[in-house]
This record gives C-alpha cells, sequence and structure tokens, in this order.
C-alpha cells in the first residue's frame, strides 16, 4: 500500500524496546519521512513536515505544535514551565488560536490532542508492540504492512447523510488494527506502553447575548484568518457569495496585508445566484484578482471516477479527482500556497430545532414567535413543528433506535440515518455492535448544542480529506476558520434564540461581520444549491459506477453490499431519487478500498 501524505507526525517512546524497529518501519512506509525532533529525553517525532514546527523543550519537559498557530517561542517555554509546575496540558497547550495537533512530554510519557472539530485528528497503533500516536491513519497503516478496511468503519460510511456521532468518534478508523482518536479527546501514552484516552473539551452552554458573541466571533475570525495568512505573500479566498465564505475573504482583504486572490466556481451563465453575489462582493475589494472558474477550467463532477486521491478515509473528494485536483491548481498557479474556505460556516451555525425547549425557559413569548415564523417559513403546521422542538429525551434512547426501522422520523439529537437497502446483513450485524460498545455520551446535555458539534465534526471529518488530498497533489494547504475552537465556542456561546432566527439570516454572524463584510453582502437572502449539475453529471457516469460496484467490488468481497438490490439504485442513479446520496456514498467507500487495496479502476492521471 503507498503512503502518499505531503504532511504527517507520528510520536514514539524513544526507550521502548521496540522503538528503534517502530521508526524504521514508519520510515519504510514513507521514504521521504524523518526526524522530526526530539521532546524531553524519551520522546521521538519523526514524519514529514513541509514547514517549520513549534517546539521547546525544557528540563523535565517538552511541548511542540503541528499546524496553524498563533503561539511564539516564549510562550511555548512559558507553556512547558506551566506543565512542568503540574498544570495540565489540556489547559495550557490548546489555547491558542488556529487549527493544530499539541504534543508534550508529561512525566515520562507522551500526550497528543488534536483540535475540538477534527480537522487535525489523532490515530494510535502498536508497531512492533511499540505505542504510537500519529496524524494519519494511512501511514500507521502503512508501517504495520496491513491496509485492510475496517468493515465496520466502511459500513457506517454508507449511512446517510452521516453516521451517528457515536459510530464515527467510536474509536474506529478506516484501517484495521489503528485506532482513532475523537476530537475533544486527548491520548496518552504512559511509560509503560498503556495507551489512554480522555475527553478535555466540551461545547459551551449557549448563555451569551448575540452583542457579547457577535464582538467574541468578530475577534475570533480575525485571529482565525491572521494565523494562516502570510504577512507578504499571496493568499486565495473561495468566494461563494454567501457569508461564510464572504466573511472571510473580507476579513483577509481588510486585516491582513496579503495579496488576495478570489476564486469563484461557475460562469455567468451558471443557473445559481452565487456569481452575481460573488461579483458583489469582489467589487468592494478593487485590489483583489476575482478568478470564474467556468467549465473550461475544471472538470466536471465525477470526472475521473475510479482515480485514487490520497486520503485516508472514504470522502467525497475522492469521487471528482479531476474536478478537485483542477480546481486547487487553478488556485496554486496564481502563487497562492493557502485557500481559505467557508466550509463548516453552515455547520457551526447549525441551531436544531429542539433550541426552542431551552428558549422558552428564557422568554416564552420569544420561543413561542420563531415557532410560528418557521411555520410560515417552511409552510408546515406548526403543531408538527411544535413536536420537532420539543426535547427528544435520553441521547443513549435516540441512538439505540437511530437504525432502528421504528425510529421516530423527527430529528432528534442528530439527522436520523438512513441505511442502505443493499446494506447486507453483515454490515448491519458490524453497525449495531459498534454501537454497543460506543458507551455513548452526549457531548451537551442540551441537544441542540450537541447536534451543532455533531454537523461540525462530520463536515470537519470530510475537510480534512480534502485537506490532506490537495496538499499531496498540489503542495496547496486549504484552511477552514469556521473549525477553530474559539471560533466555535464564540458561536455556540451565544443564545441559539439569538444566534438564529426565522426572521433574519444569520443574525449572529451579520452582527459580527457588520463594516468588515460589504454591505450589500449583508442583504443576501437566497442560498443555492448544485443539484441538478450532480444530478447530470450522476447520469453521465453511470456505467463508471456499475463497472465499480456491480464488477469485482471490494464492498461486495468484504460483505457489506448485497449486488441486488443495489442494480436498480445505479440504473437510476441521478434521476433526482431518495437512493442517490445513498448510492454517492457507497461509491465513495468503493473508490477508498480499492485504492486502499492497490485495486484501482483507472490509472491516476493528474488532469
Amino acid at each position: 500500500m503507498s503512503v502518499p501524505s505531503a504532511e504527517w507526525f507520528a510520536v514514539l517512546p524513544g526507550r521502548h524496546p521496540a522503538a528503534p524497529r517502530a521508526r524504521r518501519a514508519l520510515e519504510a512506509a514513507d521514504p521521504g519521512s524523518g526526524l522530526l525532533g526530539r521532546l524531553g529525553r524519551d520522546i521521538v517525532v519523526v514524519g514529514r513536515a513541509a514547514r517549520p514546527l513549534s517546539m521547546a523543550n525544557g528540563r523535565d519537559v517538552g511541548v511542540m505544535l503541528c499546524g496553524d498557530h498563533d503561539a511564539s517561542a516564549g510562550e511555548l517555554i512559558r507553556v512547558a514551565g506551566l506543565i512542568s509546575r503540574g498544570h495540565a496540558p489540556e489547559d495550557v497547550l490548546t489555547v491558542f488560536s488556529g487549527c493544530y495537533h499539541a504534543i508534550a512530554v508529561v512525566a515520562g510519557g507522551s500526550w497528543v490532542a488534536g483540535d475540538v472539530a477534527g480537522i487535525r485528528q489523532a490515530f494510535t497503533a502498536r508497531i512492533d508492540d511499540c505505542p504510537v500516536v500519529g496524524s494519519d491513519a494511512a501511514v500507521l497503516a502503512g508501517a504495520l504492512g496491513d491496509g485492510r478496511p475496517d468493515t465496520g468503519f466502511l459500513a457506517s460510511a454508507l449511512l446517510s447523510p452521516v453516521a451517528p456521532l457515536a459510530l464515527s468518534e467510536s474509536g474506529a478508523s478506516a484501517f484495521t488494527r489503528v485506532s482513532s482518536v475523537p476530537p475533544g479527546s486527548s491520548v496518552r501514552i504512559d511509560g509503560d506502553g498503556r495507551i489512554t484516552s480522555r475527553r478535555w473539551w466540551t461545547p459551551p452552554d449557549d448563555e451569551l447575548p448575540v452583542r457579547e458573541a457577535a464582538t467574541a466571533l468578530r475577534a475570533a475570525l480575525k485571529r482565525a484568518v491572521a494565523v494562516r495568512v502570510p504577512d507578504r505573500g499571496t493568499v486565495g479566498c473561495e468566494l461563494s457569495g454567501g457569508m461564510d465564505s464572504t466573511s472571510l475573504a473580507s476579513i483577509a482583504y481588510g486585516q491582513c496585508g496579503a495579496r488576495v486572490e478570489l476564486f469563484t466556481r461557475g460562469a455567468a451563465a451558471d443557473p445559481t445566484d452565487d456569481v452575481h453575489w460573488a461579483e458583489l462582493a469582489a467589487a468592494a475589494m478593487p485590489e483583489a484578482r476575482h478568478h470564474l472558474a467556468g467549465p473550461e477550467v475544471i472538470a466536471a463532477p465525477l470526472d475521473g471516477l475510479g482515480d485514487v486521491l490520497p486520503m485516508d478515509a472514504p470522502g467525497p473528494t475522492g469521487l471528482s479527482p479531476r474536478r478537485s485536483v483542477g480546481w486547487w491548481r487553478t488556485v496554486a498557479r496564481t502563487g497562492a500556497r493557502l485557500l481559505l474556505s467557508g466550509k463548516g460556516g453552515d455547520e457551526v451555525m447549525l441551531t436544531a430545532l429542539p433550541y426552542l425547549h431551552h428558549a422558552r425557559r428564557r422568554n416564552r413569548l420569544v420561543a413561542r414567535a420563531h415557532l410560528v415564523g418557521w411555520a410560515a417559513l417552511w409552510n408546515a403546521p406548526p403543531a408538527r413543528l411544535r413536536v420537532q422542538a420539543a426535547h427528544p429525551g435520553p441521547y443513549e434512547r435516540w441512538l439505540a433506535l437511530s437504525l432502528s426501522p421504528r425510529r421516530r422520523s423527527t430529528p432528534g439529537w442528530e439527522a436520523p440515518p438512513m441505511l442502505p437497502r443493499w446494506l447486507s446483513q453483515q454490515g448491519r450485524d458490524a453497525l449495531q455492535q459498534a454501537l454497543a460498545q460506543a458507551g455513548p455520551l452526549p457531548l451537551h446535555d442540551r441537544p441542540h448544542q450537541h447536534t451543532a458539534v455533531a454537523a461540525v465534526r462530520a463536515m470537519a471529518r470530510l475537510n480534512r480529506l480534502q485537506a490532506a488530498a490537495a496538499l499531496a497533489r498540489t503542495d496547496l494547504r486549504i484552511g477552514y476558520p469556521f473549525a477553530d475552537r474559539q471560533v466555535i465556542e464564540a458561536v455556540l456561546g451565544c443564545r441559539a434564540e439569538e444566534r438564529t432566527s426565522p426572521f433574519e439570516v444569520r443574525p449572529l454572524l451579520r452582527a459580527a461581520m457588520r463594516g468588515i463584510v460589504p454591505d450589500v453582502s449583508l442583504t443576501r437572502r437566497t442560498k443555492s444549491g448544485y443539484g441538478a449539475g450532480d444530478d447530470l453529471a450522476a447520469r453521465q457516469h453511470r456505467r463508471a459506477a456499475v463497472e465499480l460496484l456491480e464488477g469485482s467490488s471490494v464492498l461486495v468481497e468484504l460483505g457489506l453490499v448485497d449486488p441486488g438490490p443495489l442494480t436498480a439504485p445505479l440504473a437510476q442513479w441521478g434521476d433526482g431519487g431518495p437512493d442517490d446520496l445513498l448510492v454517492a456514498l457507497t461509491l465513495q467507500a468503493e473508490v477508498w478500498a480499492r485504492g486502499a487495496l492497490g485495486r484501482h479502476l483507472h490509472s491516476r492521471e493528474d488532469g
């Protein structure tokens, strides 16, 4: 199995008897890797780094940050001193702005934490019995010499729209013998080789009025952009014309002093109104160049279906490899080595209807007005929304029923997952077994707070894969500021009934960005979709989909898919039916599994 990751690290105890063999296995999995640094007397960090890592070593404590952050060398020395005096690493090493892995030496052992969303995830394995924590599951699997896909993980990847959080954070990775560490949790390797994990982060209570929360969000977004954007360089900004991308582009343009290149998918004749709103926003940034990338520049969706991108789990980026690589290269040709993306903004702003249950405790009149407003906006009976806005009951009960045909149709704690009817009994059994072992706990006792973080993490899992593929194939970094801890906490700290409203679009973000985002952009009330283009692409690529899933399918070989029930949905893929997304998710898993096992449908093309 090839391991084409462009940037990764692995932490191992240097004095463990098997550490030299584990290190050789890791470096053999990626011949371009090597020693990145030593922390304290015992901890070795190996891998591949495209930029210098930030580290500080004291007498008995060492710390390291990998990623985007605003910690100075002096601050890291100070933090190392705090840890040596007994402070917990999660209290002093995770407070910086940005998105990064944090590593520390604690009492002779190592401690590693990723971010709270999942852009910077951590994984564990035992390589020749040596405990290792790393940033890339495929690298660890390569060092183990075991690229076998984990069937339970793949079964959960087939659920629509996403698997329940308890499944996706159950500790499994896409590879057997490699475990994942949930976002917001840390992992520790003790001196005796034990690997333990614990949750250190929970979402805040939503108690701040919108005025205070907007101030906090404004500052957090500014810092999130600043830690990524070079002082004197070129930064690319995706600009869909929506509030999320326009906010990031406006901050980069007005606050950071970098040359800004704006990128919008589509052409003037695009059926959506994104181009119109993007052009209005770009007009307020006259010194930035605005690029419209139409079909003559980037490939259509699903072009190259079957080609493999370097990702350590299935994701939608893998279904359109030529389109993805073409988009990244369009950005890189301008000289930009960073692309800011607003992906994740929708998810962090998501406020599920059960927020009304809690809002009634603060102001019954506001809660009643919101209920009536949503009913009018969605043309739905208020009585139906009242049921959906009720407290969904214990999380454990909702989760136990989430995969059952007897479950309620209301969203509950998370979006209710749909199982494809071609998922085999073996796949269903694997899901039930994973649920039974999950030991689920909600992230917050207020369901709407849990729902928001579940959505943030679902998007972050996909963004992590996209960023890794972009860096490996084009040397372009993608930043997702809306997934930063400080941004998430600023949003979720706002009273739910003030950060969302049926009467105003994005009230919290609008309040935070007033005076930064062009005034005209604050008036947008629409949100575009690309369903028509995706449906057309699906119809055009049915033959390739059939070749993948009805030929020598890896998912069929693994016993996860029954091919019979899949025949009709494949023949109708792209007709707008209820199975279209389920077919796409199955294809994602199949393409990835083929790559993991080295069974590519096509030879890789650079597009």
